[in-house]
């Protein structure tokens, strides 16, 4: 095998292909800069290089390589890697056209709008490269996999990770695009209504929905209209609006005045129901909208990135990017302490002067900075948003821009950890929360024993900042003190949790989210700078799944939107005589939903020893008994 894998063609083609990858890079880069022209060169290259590995591997020379097992699985190896490598080199040449149908100024926002023409050719363009991506992955996929040199198998594995991501994203980009066209007004005028949701005062799916306005969209022109403001000062109340909610959502979040009154219509972690709300609740002073678009301060970075800092009186110096979020979840509530009214003035003025810079003429190019801007807060449900038309928001939950607890409907165990906030006040902002979750699968019952062990730190002084900061209309409740509803999040056939708080034992109030079980820890509270210790053990069944030698288990963790990011460690393991595979840990910052796949297979000694031991003698037992009985 070693003679055969280092013959001359065989050490030709190792080079070219990795001449045609370097190249390939450099294309992916150039599309990046917006250089089409660049990228078509490097495309050019490399498929120069990839045409001649594949010469090279059908010659005479390797045909009696080819009748040789091992040996043949390394050629086919190699053959498929030059074949997909072709076939992105095609996906590639697609994305230089839609990167073509960019307006002569670039990507942005022109006289108030944005040129659908341009979109439209882009996500036509688009959806060209869609097709080559998935040949690629296909025949990815067809080559051998095991029985591989380790350099080859790594580059299998690399190649195939590099063609899924080209394929999501073009996917992605091509449906974004034409959905952007849609919603922006190509087919007649739409309305939308931007809640803006503050985190400084948690809630299910973000924050507090402190502020709203209404865009209209028409032809690819953007406007704010007249009408924006405080929704209790603007809107009817939820029941004065005769809002008609789920039963679950009533069963749950009622006891909290969820249907009373707006600033806790999102407790729940479910944005299309909450959308839902809204939407029926703004029918009266707006007429129908054909969506809802929740955005919070952290939400706001990439439109401050593309439209640069802005001055908002009386703010004494410009507001970017990098400040906004400390500005609008703290610093406002400090500044004009005593004036509720000025403040409530400022933060408008700053939601409206975002959007409205953002949407005027001249702002700056939406290049693939600020595109990863918003990518990164969208998939931290910092935007979210619904469409009453279902297939638009078929669209959005394949987007990621849905935000609903039916993402983690793929998922054999689920797992959410959430908090909201119980006094009103303006505490989460110092709201830190470290979470660790285990998970011991069991592949003979298909059940996962799960711990949760969440440690939540409020590092809030109890002195020193205003009482909308860190006091309480509750006069049993000291200042600094962070009082919490926290709410756990579980797949539908998880058992309820055993939890203990702060070392005694709790029983939480059960419900449902949606298509997922909650389970509510009423009054937890945390000292200023003080920390409180949750844990909770339960049982899954049917959260591992398979037969024979083969199981599967797959973890979602859903994010909440925090100012915040938590820190999360994540541990998935198995029993002896079984090998697990692919993502089983995670430590880091949950800047997004968290979805781990997990592959068991058990090894041919534990099989054996199930086979012709452990079966056999569990017959015995209850044949044994049976006779007995």
């Amino acid at each position: 095998m070693g003679a055969v894998i280092t013959t001359p063609p065989v050490l030709s083609v190792r080079s070219r292909s990795k001449q045609a990858r370097a190249s390939l890079e450099a294309a992916a880069g150039a599309l990046r800069r917006q250089d089409p022209a660049g990228a078509r060169a490097d495309l050019d290259a490399a498929d120069a290089q990839l045409r001649a590995s594949r010469r090279l591997l059908r010659s005479p020379i390797l045909l009696p390589a080819r009748v040789v097992p091992v040996v043949s699985r390394q050629l086919k190896a190699l053959d498929g890697l030059t074949l997909a490598g072709r076939l992105s080199v095609q996906a590639a040449e697609a994305a230089a056209v839609a990167v073509e149908a960019r307006p002569a100024g670039g990507w942005r926002v022109s006289g108030g709008g944005i040129d659908l023409g341009a979109t439209g050719r882009a996500a036509q363009a688009l959806k060209q490269a869609v097709a080559p991506a998935r040949r690629a992955e296909v025949a990815l996929r067809r080559t051998p996999s095991t029985w591989l040199a380790p350099p080859l198998a790594e580059a299998r594995a690399d190649a195939l990770r590099r063609v899924r991501s080209s394929r999501v994203q073009a996917e992605r980009g091509s449906a974004g695009l034409d959905l952007l066209g849609t919603l922006l007004g190509r087919d007649g005028r739409r309305r939308y209504v931007v809640a803006f949701s503050n985190l400084a005062e948690l809630r299910g799916t973000g924050g507090l929905l402190g502020y709203f306005a209404v865009l209209e969209t028409s032809g690819g022109k953007l406007g704010l209209l007249a009408g924006s403001g405080r929704p209790d000062r603007e809107l009817p109340t939820p029941r004065a609006a005769g809002v008609r909610v789920p039963d679950w959502y009533r069963d749950s979040y009622e006891p909290y005045a969820a249907t009373a009154i707006w600033q806790n219509v999102n407790l729940t972690s479910d944005f299309p129901t909450v959308a839902r709300i809204v939407s029926q609740g703004v029918q009266g002073p707006f007429g129908q909208v054909d969506g809802i678009i929740q955005i919070d301060p952290v939400g706001l970075q990439p439109l401050l990135r593309l439209a640069g800092p802005l001055t908002v009186p009386p703010w004494p110096v410009p507001i970017s990017a990098d400040t906004v979020s400390n500005i609008a979840h703290h610093e406002a509530y400090v500044r004009f302490e005593s004036d509720n009214d000025q403040r409530i003035a400022f933060l408008g003025s700053l939601v409206e002067n975002v959007f409205g810079r953002a949407l005027r003429s001249g702002t700056g190019e939406i290049n693939a900075g600020v595109i990863e801007g918003f990518s990164r807060a969208v998939s931290g449900g910092h935007i979210q948003m619904h469409a009453q038309r279902p297939q638009e928001q078929r669209q959005l939950e394949r987007l990621g821009l849905a935000g609903g607890v039916a993402r983690a409907s793929g998922a054999t165990d689920v797992l959410g950890l959430v908090s909201d906030n119980a006094v009103g006040n303006k505490i989460d902002w110092f709201l830190r929360r470290d979470v660790r979750y285990e998970a011991t699968l069991d592949p003979q019952s298909g059940t996962a024993k799960t711990r949760l062990d969440a440690t939540l730190t409020n590092e809030a002084p109890s002195s020193g900042l205003p009482d909308y900061v860190i006091g309480s209309p509750l006069p049993e409740i000291a200042k600094g003190v962070s009082r919490q509803i926290l709410v756990l999040l579980r797949s539908e056939q998880a058992a309820p949790p055993r939890i203990r708080l702060a070392g005694r034992r709790y029983i939480p109030r059960a419900g449902r989210e949606a298509r997922l079980r909650n389970f509510h820890v009423r009054r937890l509270d945390i000292a200023p700078k003080g920390r409180v210790r949750l844990l909770a053990t339960s049982e899954v069944p049917r959260a591992v799944r398979g037969s024979g030698r083969h199981r599967v288990y797959r973890l979602h963790v859903l994010r909440q939107p925090v100012a915040h990011p938590d820190t999360y460690h994540v541990r998935v393991r198995g029993p002896r005589g079984w090998r697990v595979t692919g993502e089983s840990s995670f430590d880091g910052p949950l800047e997004s939903d968290l979805v781990m796949d997990v592959r068991m297979v058990q090894t041919r000694r534990a099989w054996l020893v199930d086979r012709l031991i452990l079966e056999p003698a569990s017959w015995l037992r209850d044949t044994t008994a049976g006779l007995l009985d």
